[in-house]
């Protein structure tokens, strides 16, 4: 989890051991029912 305030920037590093399909969301409330959510495939 990375907290970023407003015209700021930040970044997480994420490391896979596995493939598949992972999902992803904004943890602020009401910003996943927004649509603030995506997925990545990792090969």
């Amino acid at each position: 989890m990375a907290h970023v305030k407003p015209g700021k920037n930040g970044g997480i590093v994420w490391q896979f051991t596995k493939v598949g399909e992972f999902q992803f969301a904004c943890l602020q409330p009401g910003h996943f029912e927004a649509g603030m959510v995506s997925k990545l495939t990792v090969k």
